[in-house]
């Protein structure tokens, strides 16, 4: 009869369970490599001696005076709009939206999925493009960061928690956090950032309001 008082180790395959390797820091991967690929520009960027990296944002921020007519069209302006999203002032600019990133990125791409996470921040950032340079065209300062794209995820992590609690709208909806948005980013923009930079207040605006348009439609894609 077997002794019920002796412990039987089982041998465990080498290496360890691979349930109990866990990685430091969970992230899901669009989301974790999006937040590398900032992080490495900015180290490179960094790196490099003022004059270049002045040189960099002149070329490859959003310069709206390229399409308001100031400045003569040039390559940077086919560029720009896409190009600003990775390039970032500072550190606080850099640390600031790598947290929103990873904050909103987090929760949205295991419920979205990558590719339409994706999507709705390329949109994000078109929206964000068109309203600073609707209301800012004769702008020869260019505009840097993922601010823009990284607030229309702030939109759709509001509408997702809403979607998954199941808890009914209130009478006015999502207008208390739109306006509240809306003029905290506006102040924002007066005031400037902590270094005294100003802030694409258009940019911000633009891109949360079209996470809020567009969340739903995009969650219709790639079923």
């Amino acid at each position: 009869m077997p002794d019920d008082n002796v412990i039987h180790f089982v041998p465990r395959p080498p290496g360890g369970d691979p349930e109990d390797r866990q990685p430091f820091i969970k992230l899901p991967g669009f989301t974790k490599y999006f937040a590398l690929l900032l992080l490495g520009i900015h180290i490179l960027l960094s790196a490099v001696s003022e004059p270049t990296r002045f040189w960099v944002f002149e070329h490859f921020g959003l310069t709206p005076a390229y399409y308001g007519g100031a400045l003569p069209f040039d390559w940077p302006a086919i560029i720009g709009p896409l190009t600003f999203t990775f390039i970032h002032g500072n550190w606080t600019h850099l640390i600031m939206n790598t947290v929103m990133l990873v904050a909103f990125g987090a929760g949205l791409e295991p419920w979205m999925g990558w590719k339409r996470l994706a999507f709705l921040m390329f949109l994000c950032n078109c929206a964000a493009v068109i309203l600073q340079v609707a209301f800012d065209p004769g702008s020869t300062n260019p505009v840097i960061g993922a601010s823009g794209a990284l607030s229309g995820l702030f939109a759709a992590a509001i509408i997702m928690l809403q979607d998954r609690s199941g808890a009914a709208m209130g009478k006015y909806g999502y207008w208390p956090m739109i306006v509240i948005w809306v003029g905290a980013s506006i102040a924002f923009g007066v005031i400037g950032g902590p270094n005294g930079e100003s802030i694409a207040w258009q940019a911000h605006i633009g891109g949360f309001l079209t996470g809020f348009a567009l969340y739903k439609p995009v969650m219709k894609l790639w079923r």
